[in-house]
């Protein structure tokens, strides 16, 4: 059985972390006069948390990641440029002028 928490490390934890599995929100249930955390994704099979201010830098750093890597794979002709054979009107056009 989890660990259960008080009211205020309950409430702060909640509050502060998400699932260190898949970075879902965190509720709390109540059982007798302490509270059990568990994620809204995961349920029962929870394990941990993180910070929330963790997962939002590694999900910042992955789109950062993304960016850098999205040029480089369309130069190598892995994934398809969507703006490669387009007349300068046509490219013009899709942005509205």
């Amino acid at each position: 059985m989890p660990e259960l928490l008080d009211d205020i490390l309950a409430y702060k934890t909640v509050r502060d972390y998400v699932c260190s599995n898949c970075w879902g929100h965190l509720l709390s249930f109540p059982v007798g006069m302490k509270w059990r955390i568990e994620c809204h994704n995961c349920g029962e099979h929870t394990v941990g948390f993180v910070t929330k201010y963790y997962a939002q830098k590694r999900l910042g750093d992955s789109l950062g990641e993304l960016i850098d890597t999205r040029p480089m794979l369309q130069d190598l002709g892995i994934i398809q440029n969507p703006h490669e054979d387009k007349t300068v009107e046509e490219l013009l056009r899709e942005m509205g002028f």
